[in-house]
């Protein structure tokens, strides 16, 4: 029996491991892959599916995923092995594992858990994992891994350089109406359980979609009707808080994307909060992002303009602040800022070698307003004016040039990052990652 079950999984091994040789950075490597891969490539098939992004794909013609590993050296020796592991139990349950042994904490990225120093200081955690339960209609998945409120990457709510977090999901669709549900844990803050959970309702067309979302931020020191009440997929968050909480960081956002030919049109508005009193500065933001061909190349472009204390909270609550641990999870350029971004793709083979060029360059204009700042009231109280600038106070400019690159060989790839950033008012920053 014993010898039945090495020489079985030595075939497995054999026929299904995948070695493939890396330069990339530990986070940079799945989500500007992933990213690019999918942004250039929506069309009127995949507008059709859910608005949210988690980050784990698998594969349902393969009852175990291949294995996968890489190794990353540097000055002083640092390692890195990746693997990715998948179980298909039926055609509607699927088991799926992502997981990195490091001799660094740093490239375990939003690794939170126990440092230790024996064995070289070498851990173990998973980058994502997922027990998913899918049919025509739904899609049920517990997962551990980092997740995008939506497909066409960076937006105004949750982005994928959060720490990696335990969360549960649930999608409803059928031919015209969507239902996306998120209930994500963060980091305890001073010894309170922190949550995000997240609704979208989507109407959906074959060139178009709609959508309304309601995100709310809160803490809680155990499950009790009131946690239950945010939990719930019914609820509707702003009624939770009203009648029964009155203690959360709720958002708004109204999306709508749009295809015709090889052309594509999105955007998003962020209300976080809008004083009717008009004696508060409106805490809005929004993007626009637009994709066109010239030629046989993709290029898109957005622009995106988020106010001073989106994202914020009281300064009496900071706990209940868009952010876990240090890391903010809204839009990267923060509050009080705009940014202009321009990307393409290149692709094309030459002597059985196959390249792939992503070029983007961000230009953003940030003002003094910082998610780490307090508010200069408690929440619930006026600011007591209105009107703000566009951008307040000292405004520091910043360029960013960046290409990802991806050459591939047979089943080998080769991915760099070449990142080049000028920031005014703070020093020049050359960054190459391998």
């Amino acid at each position: 029996m014993i010898h039945c079950l090495i020489k079985y999984f030595t075939r497995l091994f054999v026929l299904f491991a995948a070695i493939q040789l890396c330069a990339y950075d530990s986070f940079d490597e799945y989500y500007y892959e992933s990213y690019y891969n999918r942004i250039f490539n929506i069309d009127s098939v995949t507008i059709r599916s859910s608005y949210l992004y988690p980050n784990f794909e698998f594969s349902t013609s393969d009852y175990l995923h291949p294995i996968k590993a890489s190794f990353r050296y540097k000055e002083r020796g640092n390692f890195r092995i990746d693997g990715e592991t998948q179980v298909n139990f039926s055609e509607n349950m699927h088991l799926f594992w992502h997981y990195r042994i490091a001799d660094s904490p740093l490239m375990l990225d939003g690794y939170v858990g126990k440092k230790r120093n024996s064995i070289g200081d070498i851990r173990a955690d998973f980058l994502s994992s997922a027990l998913v339960f899918d049919n025509e209609y739904m899609t049920l998945s517990f997962n551990r891994g980092r997740i995008e409120t939506s497909q066409f990457g960076e937006n105004m709510m949750i982005n994928a350089h959060n720490y990696i977090s335990d969360n549960v999901i649930l999608l409803l669709h059928n031919e015209d109406y969507s239902f996306d549900n998120v209930i994500m844990f963060l980091q305890p803050v001073d010894g309170l359980s922190k949550a995000i959970v997240y609704h979208r309702y989507g109407y959906v067309k074959d060139t178009y979609k709609i959508g309304f979302s309601d995100l709310s931020v809160f803490t809680f020191t155990g499950f009790n009707s009131i946690s239950y009440k945010y939990f719930a997929p019914y609820s509707f968050l702003y009624e939770v808080e009203e009648n029964y909480s009155g203690s959360s960081n709720i958002m708004w956002r109204f999306d709508f994307s749009y295809i015709w030919g090889n052309n594509m049109l999105w955007a998003e508005i962020l209300i976080d909060d809008y004083a009717l009193s008009r004696q508060s500065p409106s805490k809005l933001g929004g993007m626009i992002g637009f994709r066109n061909m010239i030629g046989q190349y993709p290029l898109i472009t957005t622009l995106t303009k988020i106010n001073r204390w989106v994202y914020n909270y009281g300064y009496d609550k900071p706990e209940l602040k868009f952010i876990d641990l240090d890391r903010p999870l809204g839009h990267s350029i923060g509050p009080d800022a705009v940014q202009l971004s321009i990307s393409s793709k290149v692709k094309f083979k030459t002597n059985s070698v196959l390249y792939e060029l992503f070029p983007e360059i961000k230009l953003v204009a940030h003002g003094e307003g910082s998610l780490l700042e307090d508010t200069p009231v408690p929440s619930g109280q006026d600011y007591g004016y209105y009107k703000q600038r566009f951008i307040t106070g000292e405004i520091d400019y910043s360029a960013e040039v960046r290409l990802f690159s991806v050459i591939g060989y047979g089943s080998y790839k080769f991915k760099a990052i070449y990142t080049y950033r000028h920031i005014s008012n703070i020093e020049l920053l050359l960054q190459y990652n391998w």
